[in-house]
C-alpha cells in the first residue's frame, strides 16, 4: 500500500510488477481481498480496464460482448 498517493494521483502503479490501474478500482480490490474474496484463477475479461488519465471523466465507449466460440 502506497501512502504517498494524493487525491490528484488517479493511477496506481505496482512498484513490483508495473501493473497500472485506476486507484479507486485498486482500492476496491484491496477491500474485497481483505474481506475474504479471492479472484478467479482465470481472468474474466481478456482486455484491461481503460485508464482515464487527466482530470474529469473518461470517454464512455459502447462495446459489444464478443460471441462465444462455437456459438451461433
Amino acid at each position: 500500500m502506497r501512502e504517498d498517493l494524493t487525491l490528484s494521483d488517479r493511477v496506481f502503479e505496482c512498484p513490483v510488477c508495473g501493473w497500472r490501474t485506476d486507484r479507486d478500482y485498486n482500492s476496491a480490490l484491496n477491500h474485497l481481498r481483505r474481506a475474504g474474496w479471492e479472484p478467479a484463477a482465470v481472468p474474466v475479461e481478456l482486455h484491461p480496464l481503460p485508464i482515464a488519465l487527466g482530470h474529469g471523466q473518461g470517454e464512455a465507449r459502447k462495446r459489444e460482448t464478443p460471441p462465444l466460440p462455437g456459438a451461433g
